[in-house]
């Protein structure tokens, strides 16, 4: 593993764009914008996550050497951390022979998680994964928030023996520590793969999804299997709740059988699939799975769970128009889908999804996620002005006009908030999208030139142009400060009491109606960290909430789908 270390003469930046305060405060702004070199087709930024304090994690491969404002990594997969303005803190290459690392994940210290896939050997420090050039493996590794690798873990134990193939997607960390993984698969012959206590197969030569759960030493602990028949199961992203559950999301053809629950894609053209969400709840299995999308590509591409309600909420691509649980969405074309569900029962509470003029469906949400506050965030490619002319979000304000955007929603009803848009015309995409603190928001991507008047605009941020043979890989920063400081995670009415209120030591919390079970109580800073933890236990509608030793300040306590500032003196 090489490590580079970046002095602050070697600035990262391509472009930075830093609005006047006057202007920040008025709007949301597009606060910096930076791409790579003009690169060959293998190469893209593949994953991002944002921490508390604002810097942007990012990783991906290359196919040649990457250029990044004044930086310059060698070929190959990397992982780099920028601050809040985008100036490069470090950056890790990994020494493999062709891994492609896909998922990010942070947990409660700062620790970074990265998965993906490998062939060959890989190098993670003083540890080596073994493998060989034949099979593609499943990798894990964490390291520390300035870069230091702590282990690293493959994928279980396979027993390949021709050509297999397996790899992570997806990153999720639980409060108790322990990292889920998603991820899909291929067998041949006799293959399978073994997660501590569990050996998953399928049938030769189908691709299937999988689950995998280890502990935060990186010791695999248990394993489950998204297979399916005469079909196929892919794995977008997985999300966990304050409990032992996890929500995946992706698409798959034919068949899905998950617990009790049988999925069927009902497209009349081979090939078309269907979406899919599931909840599963560690040992006691699969709980429910719900389908959406008919003739077409259907499928999650992001999920994401309240910290308010603990509900699901997930986006991704619906073709054909359907209800859901009596919410229609959709039409004819593709459409971006944007939907929560009840984490009980897999019930839409509410669905929605993308419209330009006249009605008509619009572009994909490739990308979304809820910040520490519960402010909701999705992503998408508004494409060219032809395919998607006068892309609307029910006519409330935008900022920009161009071919990426970001759209805030209502976590209680789904309602769009406010949208942001790049300017210039060109051919972009949106692959990923993270959040940080109260009111940051980051961005990546890919775009390419197609001719000499082509451009792309992030706020005051103007990104290279060079037509030709290969893209751009870009990160752009958002910060949205119409965000309120003590926003309820659930957009709710529902409101619990605090007494006394500014408190010293304690206050006493008290619920609109009792809890039904048992319910996490959270004290959020102003940056949206948790700073105290306390439960209000099955049937009561009271709890004492210890704040002794913080600092002076406004605070925000949450508890289920109810909320209050609370002022410490």
């Amino acid at each position: 593993m090489r490590t580079f270390l970046i002095g602050l003469a070697q600035l990262f930046i391509v472009t930075v764009g830093l609005l006047p305060p006057t202007a920040a405060r008025a709007q949301g702004t597009w606060q910096w914008a930076q791409a790579t070199n003009r690169l060959p087709g293998f190469t893209a930024i593949t994953g991002t996550v944002m921490n508390r304090q604002g810097d942007t994690y990012l990783t991906g491969y290359a196919a040649d050497a990457l250029t990044l404002g004044t930086v310059t990594l060698p070929a190959g997969a990397f992982l780099i951390c920028l601050d809040s303005v985008g100036v490069p803190r470090w950056g890790q290459r990994l020494d493999g022979l062709a891994p492609e690392p896909r998922a990010l994940a942070l947990d409660t210290a700062g620790g970074v998680y990265l998965a993906g896939a490998y062939r060959g050997g890989l190098q993670f420090g003083s540890t080596l994964l073994p493998g060989n050039d034949t099979d593609t493996r499943i990798f894990v590794a964490h390291c520390s928030s300035e870069g230091q690798w702590r282990w690293a873990a493959q994928n279980g134990n396979s027993s390949f023996t021709s050509s297999g193939y397996s790899g992570a997607n997806a990153l999720a960390i639980a409060p108790s520590g322990y990292v889920w993984v998603g991820g899909n698969y291929r067998y041949y012959d006799a293959d399978s793969l073994v997660f501590g206590q569990d050996t998953l197969r399928t049938a030769t030569g189908s691709v299937c999804g999988f689950i995998a759960l280890l502990t935060n030493a990186g010791n695999w602990q248990r394993g489950w299997n998204l297979g399916n028949i005469g079909g196929s199961c892919r794995v977008q992203q997985i999300s966990v709740d304050d409990g032992a559950n996890a929500y995946v999301t992706g698409s798959f053809l034919g068949t899905l059988t998950l617990g009790t629950t049988q999925l069927t894609a009902t497209a009349t053209v081979s090939g078309f699939s269907a979406g899919f969400v599931a909840r599963l709840s560690g040992p006691a299995g699969w709980r429910w799975a719900r389908q959406w999308g008919t003739d077409g590509t259907s499928e999650g591409l992001a999920v994401a769970v309240d910290p308010g309600s603990q509900d699901p909420i997930v986006a991704g691509v619906s073709v054909g128009q359907v209800a859901l649980d009596g919410h229609p969405v959709g039409g004819a074309w593709t459409s971006g889908l944007l939907g929560r569900l009840d984490r009980a029962t897999g019930q839409w509470r509410w669905a929605t999804s993308t419209k330009v003029a006249g009605g008509r469906p619009g572009p994909a949400l490739s990308a979304m996620r809820l910040s520490a506050r519960g402010r909701l965030y999705a992503a998408g490619p508004d494409l060219l002005a032809q395919n998607y002319p006068g892309l609307s979000f029910e006519g409330i304000p935008t900022i920009g006009d161009g071919r990426v955007f970001v759209v805030a929603a209502d976590v209680a009803t789904g309602a769009w908030q406010q949208v942001w848009r790049s300017t210039g015309q060109i051919a972009a995409e949106v692959v990923g999208l993270t959040t940080g603190g109260a009111d940051r928001v980051a961005l990546i991507g890919r775009y390419i030139f197609r001719s000499p008047n082509d451009s792309i605009r992030f706020g005051i941020s103007q990104l290279p142009a060079s037509p030709g043979f290969g893209g751009w890989q870009y990160v752009a920063s958002l910060r949205d400060t119409r965000a309120p400081l003590g926003v309820a995670p659930d957009g709710a009415a529902l409101r619990l009491q605090l007494w006394p209120n500014p408190a010293t030591t304690t206050a006493q919390l008290t619920l609109p109606t009792a809890a039904p079970v048992a319910l996490p109580v959270r004290v959020l800073d102003a940056l949206g960290r948790e700073v105290r933890r306390t439960v209000v236990a099955p049937g009561a509608r009271t709890a004492v909430v210890p704040v002794v030793g913080l600092p002076p300040g406004c605070y925000w306590v949450r508890a289920g789908a109810s909320g209050a500032r609370l002022l410490i003196e």
